[in-house]
């Protein structure tokens, strides 16, 4: 194990890349035990560095899950995430441009462009989309069922038409080549943010679709997988979603191996720290439904997520057992660099954790269902989780997540010391809301057309 060094004598050549995942569940990673996994470089950066067991998201969908990631701040707070994020937010990028540091972010999600801030601070931001669908022939009533023939499939394909579902977003190879480009033309130090959307549904990747039989079996999944959104579709098609979320998870691991290839070639590798963490995970039915999005599913599927920090120099091989939270990877960064932590900032730098010394007391944790006209929060300590629903508040649900990590039995009215003190905590967090100007039901980032396409062909909106 190498000897822990002191942040102070690496923080004026330390450069940072964050590197974001959607959709990514720890359980399905090979550095948490999953021996399904294909994910070498990630399991290599867990080893080399320290992996966070009980990592939680503050958001249960994308959309509220940054404002903690990027701003360390609650996403109901500062006038809420369908806003400007960067009104009145401590944006990371933004604190570090001031610090002399190159930025560039680079993200395929329609939900963290630049309309609703996302750009604020970088020097360089990219969000690419995929090229418009020209297919006019698909859009005829009936064309697309017919794709789910293999036969029709691999016809259509003879006679050199484009049959396979169009991209609902831009792939990882796209997005890490875009950040390597830009990285080959930085000077130091760097602050580079990466996103990844291949573990999102709809999971197939343009290689795997080369033939009419796999083709035909994309187009029957979307149809399978959309009418079974809330009802389950027997065991056989949801392990076939989860050997396809797989897959994706796997292709950004390929691509991620790519990104730190890249890394060496241009001489960053030496002194780079490399933070992966998700925003979020993914239901498959362990409570009756499959996916995430704006609904009020605040169970461990959904809210756990991967943390993995590797900073040269600092020991390897740590796994942090305590809870933490997406609200202390910008604190920690600024700590890592030896950057005051911004007092809007509501997270705790996991600073601590990475060199061996003594962590901050614990605290509760925080996760967020924001929706422009809903709003679900669950509190979180590592034995309980209190969930509450604004549509209906007389009915919080209480888990004991050590007794039943599966959360299948909810102890609503039997721990009334416990549900208070969540009442408390509950009360005192959305006062800190109202004092930073609340959530707003602004909607206006749903008004571009080609938004409200993507999203709606993702699954956030109907």
């Amino acid at each position: 194990m190498q000897e822990s060094v002191p942040a102070t004598s690496i923080q004026d050549r330390l450069n940072v890349v964050l590197i974001t995942l959607d959709t990514v569940r720890p359980d399905h990673l090979g550095c948490y035990g999953y021996t399904r996994a294909r994910t070498p470089h990630m399991d290599w950066l867990a080893r080399a560095g320290t992996l966070f067991d009980q990592a939680i998201t503050n958001g249960s969908y994308t959309k509220p899950a940054f404002p903690a990631i990027l701003s360390s701040t609650y996403a109901s707070m500062y006038g809420g995430p369908f806003a400007a994020v960067d009104r009145q937010r401590p944006m990371l990028a933004r604190l570090l441009q001031a610090r002399g540091y190159r930025t560039g972010g680079f993200t395929p999600n329609p939900l963290l462009g630049t309309r609703v801030g996302y750009g604020a601070g970088f020097d360089a931001f990219e969000e690419p989309v995929p090229p418009p669908d020209h297919r006019s022939w698909l859009r005829i009533k009936g064309a697309q069922p017919l794709l789910c023939s293999e036969r029709i499939n691999s016809t259509l394909m003879k006679l050199g038409l484009d049959t396979s579902p169009h991209p609902m977003y831009v792939e990882a190879d796209a997005i890490t080549r875009l950040a390597c480009d830009w990285l080959a033309k930085q000077g130091r130090p760097i602050f580079l943010w990466i996103h990844y959307m291949d573990a999102h549904w709809p999971y197939h990747t343009l290689a795997s679709l080369q033939t009419g039989p796999s083709r035909a079996r994309a187009w029957a999944d979307l149809g399978q997988a959309w009418r079974s959104r809330k009802s389950h579709p027997g065991n056989t098609f949801v392990e076939r979603l989860k050997r396809l979320y797989d897959e994706g998870i796997a292709h950004i691991d390929y691509h991620l191996g790519c990104l730190l290839d890249g890394f060496d070639r241009g001489g960053f590798a030496r002194n780079t720290a490399v933070i992966i963490a998700a925003d979020h995970g993914e239901a498959f039915y362990e409570h009756g439904r499959w996916g995430h999005g704006a609904v009020c599913d605040l169970h461990e599927e959904i809210l756990r997520v991967p943390l993995i920090i590797y900073v040269p120099g600092f020991p390897a091989g740590r796994r942090v057992t305590r809870q933490v939270c997406l609200l202390d990877v910008a604190p920690t960064i600024l700590e890592l660099l030896g950057i005051d932590v911004d007092t809007r900032m509501e997270g705790q730098s996991l600073l601590p954790d990475l060199g061996g010394s003594s962590p901050p007391l614990h605290r509760l944790t925080i996760s967020e269902m924001v929706a422009p006209d809903w709003y679900c929060v669950a509190l979180r300590t590592e034995q309980y989780k209190y969930i509450y629903d604004e549509r209906r508040p007389e009915q919080p649900e209480l888990y004991d997540l050590l007794a039943d990590p599966r959360e299948l039995k909810d102890l609503n009215g039997n721990q009334p010391d416990v549900e208070a003190s969540f009442e408390a905590a509950l009360k005192a967090h959305l006062q800190r809301v109202v004092e930073t100007g609340g959530r707003c039901l602004d909607g206006r980032w749903e008004r571009d057309e080609e938004i409200v396409a993507r999203l709606r062909a993702l699954g956030y909106i109907e």
